[in-house]
C-alpha cells in the first residue's frame, strides 16, 4: 500500500511539473512581448521627437532663410518673369 501511495504521489508530481513548465514558458513568452513592445513604443517615440525635432529645424531654417534671403528672393522672381518674357516673345 505505502509503495502505490508513493508510486502515485511521485506521478501526480510529475504530472504537476510538467503542466506548470508551459505555464512558466508562456509566462517568459509574455514578458518577452512586453519587453519588446516596450522597446517599440520607446523607439517609436525617439522617431517621433526626431521627426519633431526636424519639423522645428527647419522651420527655423525657414524663417532664418527668410529674413536673410528676402532681397535674393525678389531678385530671382524678377530675373525668371524676365526669362519667361525673353523665351515667350
Amino acid at each position: 500500500m505505502l509503495r502505490q501511495k508513493r508510486m502515485l504521489q511521485r506521478k501526480q508530481q510529475r504530472l504537476q511539473q510538467q503542466q506548470q513548465m508551459p505555464q512558466q514558458q508562456q509566462q517568459m513568452q509574455q514578458q518577452q512581448q512586453q519587453i519588446l513592445q516596450q522597446q517599440q513604443q520607446m523607439q517609436q517615440q525617439q522617431q517621433q521627437q526626431q521627426m519633431l525635432q526636424q519639423q522645428q529645424q527647419m522651420q527655423q531654417q525657414q524663417q532664418q532663410k527668410k529674413k536673410k534671403h528676402h532681397h535674393h528672393l525678389l531678385l530671382l522672381n524678377a530675373c525668371v518673369l524676365l526669362f519667361f518674357f525673353v523665351v515667350v516673345i
